[in-house]
C-alpha cells in the first residue's frame, strides 16, 4: 500500500502509447498519486521543467526523442538529476534495461506491468528520493553554517541568514542556534561600540563647534557683510530665491520618540537635523547665497544679483543640484534600534524681484524676512515638487534652457506658472563663496538684536552648547494675510508695526516671538512660552496672548485672516543649523502639532488637549471637531478659547499658591532662568556630580576654560540665592544642594548629550585621581559610566563592586550589583571577559 510519505507524490508517465498511459494513470490515481503525462521525450523534458515531478515512469522506445536521450538530459542537469526514473521495458529487452540503469535509472518495470510490482517500485524509489533530499538539504544547511562562519569572520554576516537552519530540531539545528546567538552577541556588541564611537565623535564635534560659535552665526551671510561694510540691504532686491524642503524628519521624530522617549528623541532629532543642515548650508554659502530663514526642516535662501559673478538664477540652480548631491549621504539613516529612515529633499528655485525686511523691536528681537509674490511662486513650486526634485521656475529655465538638462515640466493650472524638473547643468557654474570676514570686524553689539537677550548673553559668554535644554513649553503659531508686499511701498513699515505690536503682546504674557516666515504657509510667525525662560503658567498665558492677538487695533486693519494654533508639551529648546548659520527654535512633536492646528483654524484659535487641560479653570473653551492632520495617525481633538473666566487669580501668584511637586519644580526653573549664564552653567554642571560636590571636581570637569577661575564667585552667588550651602571645612571646599528637587531640576534641564559628556569626564577624573586604589569608588564609577552610556565599563565596575561587597560580607549588596551587570549584559548584548570565562551556567555569586 502507499505510505504516508509517498501519498500525493506527482508521477510523470512518459509513453507514446495512449493505452499504456491510461492504464498507468488509473492505477496510480487509485493509489493516491497525482499524475501528469507526456507522449515523447521532448514533451517529457518540457513537463519536467513545468511540473517538477517527484518520480518518472519512462518508456524507452518513443518518437522524436527516446528514453535514453531523456535520461541523458535529466542526469546532466543539476536541478533534475536526483529525480528517480523507472524505465519501462519488454521482458526480453534486457540490453535496454541495462543501458537505462547505466544512464542513471533507479529501476525498471517489465511489460506487461504488474500492479503490485508497480507499487513496490514507486514506494522504494520515492523513499530513496526522500532520504536523498534530506541528505542534500542537510549538506546544504551545513554549507550555510560554514558560509555564515566565514561571513562573520569577514564582518559580512547577515543576522537572518541562518534562520532556516536554526528551525531544525536535530543536532545541526542546535549548533546553528548556538552559533546564531553568538553571532548576534558579536554583532550587537560591535553595533553598540560603533554607536558609542559615533556619539563620542559627535560630542567632540559639537564641543568644538560650540567653542567657535559667535553671535554673528545667527545673522544671514549677506547681512553680516553689509554690517561690516556699513551699508543697508535695500528692501527691494533682485535675485533668486531657493526653498529646500527636507522630508523624513516626521518619520524620524516618531521612530526616535518610540525608541528613546519624547525628550531624548527630540534631542537626537536635532543632531540629525544639524548634520543635514551642515551639508546643505555649506553649498548655499559656496554659491554666494544666504540663508534668510529657517522653518523647522526647511530653509529659505536668497542669491542676490549684487556682487554675483554668475546670473543668480543659474547659481541658485547649481546650488540646488549640489544640495541634492550633498544630502545623498543621508538618504538612509539607521537609528540605534535598527530602524531605517529614508530622507529626501525637494528644492524649488525662482528668480525675480522680492522684498527684504528687517522687522521687530531691536531691544527684543530683530527678524529677517523675505517677502513678495516671488515667495508665493516658490511655495507653488514646493507643492508641485516631489522627493528628489529640483524644480526651476520658467523665469530661469527659459533664460538658460541651453544650459539645463530638463526631464519634465510641471504646471500650476490656476496660475499658469511652469517649473522645469532639472537634473543637470551642461556647463560648469563657477562657485562664488563668501569671503571670510576677519576676526573682530563684526562686533557682538552690532548683531545683538538678532537674538533674544537671554540667548545673546549665553552665547556671548562662550556657553552656547548649554543654550539647548529639555523643558515643558507651549508653542503658538499665527498666520495672517492682508499686506501687499510687492505693490505697497509701505509694506515693510506695516509688517514691522504689526510684528512690534505682537512682540509687545507676547512680552506682556512672558512669551517670545521666535521666527517670522513668509513662504509655504503664507505669512506666519511662531512664539514660545516657557522657553527660553520658565513660565509656570505658560499654557494659560499662551491662550491669553492668542485672544489678544486675535483682535488687532485699528491701525492694523489691513491684517486679515488671523489663524492661530497652540500646543503644549515637553520640547527641545535651543539652537540648530550649521556651524556657519544657526538659529534658535523650539522643536518637538507638539511644535509640529501647533503648526498643523494653525493651518486648519479657519480664522480662529485651535488648541490641543494639553492647553485645554492646563487653562480650562480660567478660560472658557468650545470643543471643536476632530481633525486628521498631516504626520499624525490618530485624529486630534481641538478646543477653541472664548474668553477668560472671571474671578480667578492670574499670573505668577499661582506659583506661590501651588504646592505640588511639579509646581515646586516650576518655581526652581523660574529661579534658575534668572541666574546669569555663568553661575547657571556652574549649577547645572554641579548637578551632574551629585547632591554633594567638591570645588576640585567641579573645576576639573567645568567645560568653560575661560570662566574656570570664577567658580568661587559663582558658588558665592549660588549660596546667596539659596541653591547650595557649604559643607564643613575640608581639604577641598565642598557644597551640597539645598534639596533633592533643586538638584534634579537643574539636571533635567540639560540635554542628554551634555549629561553624557559630563558623566564621562567625572568617571575619568575618578580613574585618574584614585588610580592607586579605585575599590572604594567602583559603585560610583559604575553609576557615572552607565550615564555616559558606556555599557562595557559599566558592567566591569558593577562586577568589581559586587566582588568588593562579597568580600566585605554584604552578600545582598553583591547580588544587586551582579544582577544589574547581568541585566545590562542582556540588554546591551555585551558579555564581559569575566562572564565568558566563568561559563553561562555558573551562579553570579561564585564569580
Amino acid at each position: 500500500m502507499t505510505t504516508i510519505a509517498t501519498k500525493g507524490a506527482k508521477i510523470l508517465i512518459v509513453d507514446d502509447q495512449p493505452f499504456n498511459v491510461d492504464y498507468l494513470e488509473q492505477e496510480l490515481e487509485d493509489l493516491g498519486f497525482v499524475t501528469v503525462s507526456a507522449s515523447n521525450g521532448q514533451e517529457a523534458l518540457d513537463q519536467v521543467a513545468k511540473q517538477s515531478p517527484d518520480m518518472i515512469l519512462l518508456d524507452i522506445m518513443m518518437p522524436i526523442m527516446d528514453g535514453f536521450e531523456v535520461l541523458a538530459h535529466l542526469k546532466a542537469d543539476q536541478h533534475w538529476r536526483d529525480i528517480p526514473v523507472v524505465v519501462i521495458s519488454a521482458m526480453n529487452d534486457i540490453d535496454s534495461v541495462v543501458k537505462g540503469i547505466e544512464l542513471g535509472a533507479e529501476d525498471y518495470l517489465p511489460k506487461p506491468i504488474d500492479p503490485v510490482l508497480l507499487q513496490a517500485r514507486l514506494n522504494a524509489g520515492l523513499e530513496r528520493k526522500r532520504l536523498r533530499d534530506q541528505e542534500v538539504e542537510y549538506l546544504l544547511q551545513v554549507e550555510h553554517l560554514t558560509d555564515a562562519a566565514r561571513a562573520l569572520e569577514q564582518d559580512e554576516y547577515n543576522l537572518e541568514s541562518l534562520k532556516p537552519v536554526t528551525m531544525r530540531s536535530d543536532a545541526l539545528g542546535n549548533l546553528a542556534r548556538v552559533f546564531d546567538r553568538m553571532a548576534h552577541e558579536v554583532h550587537f556588541r560591535e553595533q553598540r561600540l560603533r554607536l558609542q564611537l559615533e556619539q563620542l565623535r559627535l560630542d567632540i564635534q559639537e564641543q568644538e563647534q560650540a567653542a567657535m560659535e559667535t553671535v554673528a552665526d545667527y545673522v544671514p551671510m549677506d547681512r553680516r557683510h553689509a554690517l561690516v561694510e556699513d551699508r543697508t540691504l535695500p528692501d527691494r532686491c533682485q535675485g533668486a530665491a531657493l526653498f529646500a524642503d527636507i522630508s523624513g524628519f516626521t518619520a524620524l521624530t516618531a521612530a526616535l520618540a518610540n525608541e528613546l522617549g519624547r525628550e531624548r528623541g527630540a534631542e537626537e532629532l536635532v543632531r540629525h537635523l544639524n548634520r543635514v543642515y551642515g551639508a546643505l548650508i555649506d553649498q548655499v554659502h559656496r554659491y554666494g547665497g544666504s540663508v534668510v530663514s529657517f522653518g523647522g526642516d526647511a530653509i529659505t535662501c536668497w542669491f542676490d544679483v549684487t556682487g554675483n559673478p554668475n546670473q543668480p538664477g543659474l547659481s541658485a540652480t547649481a546650488c540646488a543640484l549640489a544640495m541634492q548631491e550633498a544630502i545623498s549621504d543621508y538618504y538612509n539613516i539607521t537609528t540605534a534600534a535598527g530602524t531605517r529612515i529614508s530622507f529626501a529633499m525637494k528644492v524649488t528655485v525662482v528668480s525675480g524681484s522680492a522684498r527684504r525686511f528687517l522687522v521687530g523691536e531691536p531691544k527684543i528681537h530683530n527678524l529677517e524676512v523675505l517677502a513678495g509674490e516671488l515667495l508665493e511662486i516658490l511655495a507653488l513650486g514646493d507643492l508641485l515638487a516631489t522627493k528628489g526634485d529640483v524644480l526651476v521656475h520658467d523665469s530661469i529655465s527659459s533664460q538658460f534652457d541651453h544650459h539645463l538638462m530638463v526631464s519634465g515640466i510641471r504646471q500650476d493650472d490656476p496660475s499658469g506658472h511652469q517649473f522645469a524638473t532639472v537634473s543637470e547643468i551642461t556647463e560648469k557654474v563657477p562657485i562664488s563663496p563668501w569671503p571670510e570676514l576677519p576676526s573682530g570686524t563684526l562686533t557682538s553689539e552690532q548683531v545683538k538684536s538678532w537674538l533674544q537677550p537671554m540667548i545673546y548673553d549665553t552665547i556671548k559668554g562662550g556657553k552656547s552648547q548649554f543654550v539647548s535644554e529639555l523643558r515643558p513649553a507651549t508653542v503658538l503659531f499665527l498666520s495672517f494675510q492682508g499686506i501687499d508686499y510687492d505693490r505697497d511701498d509701505d509694506a515693510g513699515t506695516k509688517l514691522d508695526g504689526f510684528v512690534r505690536w505682537a512682540q509687545t503682546i507676547l512680552k506682556r504674557h512672558d512669551g517670545h516671538l521666535i521666527q517670522l516666515t513668509i513662504g509655504d504657509k503664507g505669512s506666519y510667525f511662531y512664539a514660545s512660552f516657557g522657553a527660553p525662560t520658565t513660565n509656570s503658567d505658560h499654557q494659560y498665558q499662551a491662550v491669553k496672548a492668542a485672544l489678544d492677538l486675535k483682535t488687532a487695533p485699528a491701525e492694523f486693519k489691513h491684517v486679515k485672516r488671523v489663524q492661530i494654533g497652540i500646543a503644549s508639551g515637553q520640547m527641545r529648546v535651543g539652537t540648530y543649523g550649521s556651524p556657519s548659520r544657526r538659529t534658535y527654535g523650539v522643536m518637538g512633536e507638539k511644535a509640529n502639532l501647533a503648526a498643523r492646528l494653525m493651518e486648519v483654524a479657519s480664522e480662529g484659535i485651535y488648541c490641543d488637549e494639553a492647553i485645554y487641560l492646563g487653562a480650562r479653570d480660567r478660560i472658557n473653551f468650545d470643543t471643536g471637531p476632530s481633525f486628521h492632520l498631516k504626520g499624525i495617525e490618530e485624529p486630534v481633538s481641538v478646543y477653541s478659547p472664548i474668553n477668560s473666566t472671571p474671578g480667578i487669580s492670574r499670573g505668577d501668584d499661582r506659583i506661590v499658591e501651588k504646592t505640588t511637586e511639579r509646581a515646586l519644580q516650576e518655581v526652581i526653573k523660574y529661579r534658575i532662568d534668572r541666574l546669569p549664564p555663568a553661575p547657571m552653567l556652574a549649577l547645572k554642571v554641579a548637578s551632574v556630580i551629585g547632591s554633594i560636590f567638591t570645588i576640585d571636581l567641579l573645576d576639573a570637569i567645568y567645560p568653560d576654560d575661560r570662566d574656570r577661575k570664577n567658580l568661587s564667585l559663582h558658588m558665592g552667588l549660588l549660596m546667596e540665592r539659596g541653591f547650595i550651602s557649604p559643607l564643613a571645612p575640608q581639604s577641598s571646599p565642598g557644597f551640597a544642594f539645598a534639596d533633592t528637587t533643586t538638584r534634579e531640576t537643574a539636571y533635567d534641564l540639560m540635554l542628554y548629550a551634555q549629561r553624557r559628556q559630563l558623566h564621562r569626564a567625572i568617571a575619568e577624573w575618578y580613574e585618574r585621581t584614585f588610580a592607586s586604589n579605585l575599590a572604594p569608588y567602583y559603585a560610583l564609577l559604575a553609576y557615572h559610566w552607565a550615564r555616559a552610556e558606556d555599557a562595557a565599563r559599566t558592567i566591569d565596575y558593577l562586577e568589581k563592586a559586587g566582588e568588593e561587597a562579597r568580600k566585605g560580607g554584604d552578600f545582598q549588596g553583591a547580588q544587586i550589583f551582579v544582577e544589574e551587570a547581568l541585566a545590562l549584559e542582556t540588554k546591551a548584548s555585551v558579555l564581559s571577559k569575566g562572564y565568558r570565562a566563568t561559563g553561562e551556567n555558573q551562579e553570579p555569586s561564585a564569580k
